[in-house]
């Protein structure tokens, strides 16, 4: 029990007053000292809408900063490449083709139309020079429900190729993934090796290079960058566009733009490519044959993901 005063008469009272004898209010808040340098406070804090937090001048707050897993500070680009975002990886995908035809083509390996596998099956993977007998590779696709799956296989005989052990639908990238490099240009495709899916130039490559994507099952691409070099700068122009089909045969192209020299598209909002869409990011030179180098930039998010 404590006495509050109220006009110079002091009154008995169960509140809290200050040391003047006046009711603690939010207008007349009850003074508070440390009784050291730190307070611990154990279980939860309720804060209202706003704090206000004076520091002064010269008798500065002190703070102290803990590094931990360092979220708080790096990019959630920088986290999405780490692998610190459950569900959602990002994608870098480039091509180059030295002699784009006046045909629309995706810029691959090979000047010309790419043509998908009409159901799973398994792949021969086969080099174009015999003294490629030790090439340990990676194989990523998607299986015949478009689901993600990927295999390491071993090019053992050159020319004659060896079967993968899974069955594809489609083939998203190659990659060599251990020394010795390829001394031939290395293909993925059918048994009969009358088509190819994907493929790696030489020894400086390392990898598949192809504009072109087939979204999993499951997952959502959305395309954020678009950006394409040519060596056309005069009055020959060479085209872009982006083609799609969907797994019930549905085309669609969304855009067709002429450029010289460069062309770059930067989205203010991601475009969406929904799950089991066959992506080609084509070009086309206007006559002639153009070189022309591409690179798209996107996240894949499994549609798991609120």
């Amino acid at each position: 029990m404590a006495q509050i005063r109220q006009n110079n008469e002091f009154y008995e009272t169960h509140g809290l007053v200050t040391s003047d004898g006046n009711l603690v209010t939010a207008d007349n808040p009850l003074p508070v000292t440390l009784g050291s340098e730190n307070i611990t406070i154990n279980g939860d804090v309720n804060i209202p809408t706003s704090v206000e937090i004076n520091n002064d001048t010269g008798n500065p707050i002190p703070v102290t900063w803990e590094y931990g897993e360092g979220s708080s500070l790096i990019p959630w680009e920088v986290q999405v490449a780490r692998g610190k975002v459950a569900g959602v990886a990002g994608l870098s995908i480039s091509g180059y083709q030295p002699s784009v035809p006046d045909t629309w083509v995706p810029v691959w390996e090979l000047a010309s139309a790419y043509t998908y596998p009409a159901s799973a099956t398994q792949m021969r993977v086969w080099s174009e020079s015999a003294s490629d007998t030790n090439i340990t590779l990676l194989i990523t696709g998607l299986d015949s429900n478009y689901d993600i799956q990927t295999e390491t296989i071993t090019l053992t005989n050159g020319t004659t190729g060896v079967l993968t052990v899974k069955s594809y639908l489609r083939i998203n990238s190659l990659n060599i993934t251990a020394l010795p490099m390829n001394l031939g240009r290395i293909h993925i495709g059918n048994s009969g090796k009358t088509e190819t899916y994907a493929c790696i130039n030489n020894a400086e490559t390392g990898r598949s290079q192809m504009s072109m994507y087939t979204v999993p099952n499951g997952y959502t691409f959305y395309l954020t960058q678009v950006n394409l070099l040519t060596n056309q700068t005069g009055s020959q122009t060479a085209l872009y566009r982006s083609y799609t089909k969907n797994a019930a045969g549905v085309i669609n192209t969304i855009l067709t733009f002429p450029f010289v020299d460069s062309y770059n598209s930067r989205k203010v909002v991601a475009r969406p490519y929904p799950a089991k869409t066959d992506i080609q990011w084509q070009a086309q030179s206007s006559s002639g044959t153009s070189r022309v180098g591409i690179q798209i930039e996107g996240y894949l998010i499994a549609n798991s993901v609120a």
